[in-house]
């Protein structure tokens, strides 16, 4: 394991360089979000996402979020068709600290992602998040860093031991903006409704704001 130091909102090009390297080599890696520190892998990855499986203690039918730079990656991801609304939605809502659910609508052609009907999605509103996604070109899972049940961490001495040694990479950038996890959402395309499934970073009355006026 290695940490390394970095400014969230103003990444060094070497950490992210190397970083980057290690998730194309289907490695893990440790960082913060705007929310919460979180594991990072390539999104296709099957090495990686088995590895942070085995790190947190997590069955395999237990779903983690995909994380975007793009309102049209989490388009092609979900195979769904925008709708005025959906895509009216999105781009009022993201970036930010939220996760979207929304229906899968085509075959990924993996055993892990294609049993679940829904795929959550974050479009970090965080520049070390968009820029570790863009220096690395894909997607990337992503998923609270630590063991399942227990608490996530909030900065990166929170992480315990055991879990840390377990990775390749943990980027290291104090504490997290938000201090806790991300609001979950879901969206119904067929009756064009939101329903927050947790609350978390975003509140409903910032998603009411950002929405309004919106038929």
């Amino acid at each position: 394991m290695q940490s390394l130091k970095v400014n969230q909102d103003n990444p060094e090009l070497q950490v992210l360089e190397m970083t980057s390297q290690a998730l194309l080599n289907e490695e893990v890696i440790i960082h913060p979000t705007e929310t919460v520190y979180g594991f990072a892998a390539v999104f296709q990855s099957v090495t990686a996402r088995k590895k942070i499986l085995d790190i947190k203690k997590r069955s395999y039918n237990h779903p983690m979020s995909i994380m975007v730079n793009d309102i049209d990656q989490i388009l092609e991801i979900s195979g769904l068709t925008a709708s005025a609304w959906l895509k009216e939605i999105l781009i009022r809502l993201l970036p930010a600290p939220l996760t979207i659910l929304l229906p899968r609508n085509k075959n990924l052609h993996s055993d892990y992602w294609d049993q679940f009907p829904k795929l959550g999605f974050r479009y970090p509103d965080h520049i070390l998040s968009q820029r570790l996604l863009e220096c690395t070109g894909t997607p990337l899972i992503t998923t609270s860093a630590n063991f399942s049940g227990k608490p996530p961490a909030l900065a990166a001495r929170d992480l315990p031991r055991d879990l840390k040694q377990q990775v390749s990479i943990i980027l290291d950038g104090g504490p997290t903006q938000e201090k806790i996890s991300s609001t979950i959402l879901e969206l119904d395309l067929k009756s064009e409704a939101i329903k927050q499934v947790r609350h978390g970073a975003l509140s409903w009355q910032e998603i009411e704001k950002r929405i309004a006026g919106l038929k």
